[in-house]
């Protein structure tokens, strides 16, 4: 008898639930989606933990000359992944780039985020933004978010990151220079060994051999000065940094 009654009630159940389908359906489906819709952007507004930014250096591709855009990093709840949100378009190394950094820092932080993630905003002019140049921003960006330290805003890093914390060599150090400079800031941080740029220079010359003339092409070998063109025409201090350790010293506020 019991068991009667019990497929009874169950019975009963699921017939209401059937009608009311049938009478309410765009309700029950609107307000499913609604839900699910406000709590995803919740999440990232009001769910967010930590949140950094900093500026970073680029060249552009339309006509070679510096630009400096923003990085923001915000940790949120989630489970574990490294997100890329850019404006505009820019090269696909950045996710692999962005993995690392995020590693990179959660290693010095002594924090795993297995519960968390850790989202990269990207906003820049630049068409196209070097995904490995901006390794080193993401991963100072992302232990002074882990550490709740602030950054010192007169300061831009350009450099690639390793798994081992060391920074890589990037390109357009000139032009990310100059940029740095046009934006008021003070210190430009440079992978160790980049503060001197080593060339070569297209000369023709001509030689006159009796009545002839014989023009030659050589390439000459060049160096360029970063560091003392930063400080004698820009007015900004241009500083080597080999490790992240470095950058901590440098950028992170006491």
């Amino acid at each position: 008898m019991k068991i009667l009654r019990i497929l009874e009630y169950s019975m009963v159940f699921l017939i209401g639930m059937l009608v009311a389908l049938l009478i309410f359906p765009s309700f029950v489906v609107e307000n499913n989606l609604t839900g699910a819709v406000i709590q995803e952007s919740t999440v990232f507004r009001t769910n967010s933990i930590k949140g950094v930014s900093t500026d970073i250096a680029a060249v552009s591709s339309l006509d070679n000359s510096g630009v400096l855009g923003k990085l923001t990093v915000e940790i949120t709840d989630g489970n574990g992944k490294v997100l890329i949100n850019t404006n505009p378009f820019l090269e696909p190394d950045l996710q692999y780039s962005a993995t690392i950094a995020a590693d990179v820092a959660q290693k010095i932080a002594i924090e795993r985020l297995k519960d968390k993630n850790i989202i990269y905003n990207f906003d820049i002019a630049a068409n196209v933004l070097g995904g490995g140049s901006a390794g080193a921003a993401m991963s100072i960006a992302t232990i002074s978010a882990l550490l709740g330290k602030e950054l010192k805003d007169n300061v831009v890093i350009t450099g690639t990151i390793r798994e081992d914390g060391v920074i890589g060599p990037v390109g357009g150090l000139i032009e990310k220079a100059q940029a740095v400079a046009e934006n008021e800031k003070k210190i430009f941080l440079i992978p160790k060994g980049q503060g001197i740029l080593n060339y070569y220079e297209k000369e023709i010359r001509q030689v006159k051999r009796g009545n002839f003339t014989i023009s030659r092409t050589y390439y000459v070998p060049k160096r360029f000065d970063l560091k003392k063109y930063g400080k004698e025409e820009l007015g900004i201090e241009v500083i080597e940094v080999e490790t992240i350790y470095e950058v901590m010293n440098i950028m992170l506020r006491e």
